[in-house]
C-alpha cells in the first residue's frame, strides 16, 4: 500500500469516527455542529484523494 492509500484509510477512519460522535448528539445541537465543522474538511480530503486514486 502506498503512502495515498495509506492516508486515504486513515482519513476515512477519522470520518466513521466523526460520524459516530456526530450521531450520538442531538440534531442541530451546537455540539452536533462543532463535530460538522471538524468532519467537512476531512470528508473533502477524502473525496479529493479517492478521485485523485479513482478508488
Amino acid at each position: 500500500m502506498d503512502d495515498r492509500h495509506a492516508r486515504l484509510t486513515e482519513l476515512r477512519k477519522q470520518l466513521a469516527d466523526l460520524s459516530a460522535k456526530g450521531r450520538a448528539t442531538a440534531p442541530g445541537s451546537p455540539e452536533r455542529m462543532a463535530v460538522l465543522e471538524e468532519w467537512a474538511p476531512i470528508h473533502a480530503q477524502v473525496l479529493a484523494l479517492a478521485d485523485e486514486l479513482e478508488v
